[in-house]
């Protein structure tokens, strides 16, 4: 998964990277779940999906803000609204 904006870059796999645009150096390393199927970010969220699970991560420190359980099967898109 990857995601780009004006500063920044996401990308997904076994762990999430968030890294700075310009320099192109990791600015957030989150190894807390994955592999990572999908993942979005806004200025102070990461949200990934993996195997039935989603998580919703501060960005600016990549603590897991919360947990969401309950799907049947892979979580394979998620979105980020404001």
């Amino acid at each position: 998964a990857l995601q780009l904006d004006e500063r920044r870059l996401l990308t997904a796999a076994c762990e999430l990277k968030l890294w700075d645009a310009n320099t192109l150096q990791a600015a957030l390393t989150i190894k807390v779940g994955g592999p990572f199927l999908c993942a979005r970010f806004d200025e102070t969220r990461i949200v990934a999906g993996d195997d039935k699970l989603v998580k919703l991560f501060d960005a600016r420190t990549g603590n897991v803000v919360k947990t969401f359980a309950g799907h049947s099967g892979k979580v394979v898109r998620v979105h980020v609204e404001e």
